[in-house]
C-alpha cells in the first residue's frame, strides 16, 4: 500500500491507498471531455449495431450497459 501525499507535500495530510501504484501510471486526464447521454446511447446502438449484422461484440459497453 502508498502513501498518498497530496502536492507532494509531507504536511502530513495524506493517507494510505492501496492502489497508489496504478494510480502514479495515470498521466493524463485524457480529453476532460464528459460525454453526454445521447452520445453514450449512440455507442450502446452502434455497438448493438456490430453485433447484429458482424458478430463483433465489445464486452466493455456491454458490461457498462448492465450496470446501469
Amino acid at each position: 500500500m502508498g502513501y498518498y501525499s497530496p502536492g507532494g507535500s509531507s504536511s502530513g495530510e495524506g493517507h494510505n491507498h492501496p492502489n497508489k501504484a496504478v494510480l502514479d501510471q495515470i498521466t493524463t486526464a485524457g480529453s476532460g471531455k464528459v460525454i453526454t447521454d445521447a452520445e453514450r446511447q449512440a455507442l450502446y446502438t452502434i455497438a448493438q449495431l456490430l453485433e447484429l449484422h458482424l458478430g463483433i461484440t465489445i464486452p466493455e459497453l456491454q458490461q457498462q450497459e448492465s450496470s446501469s
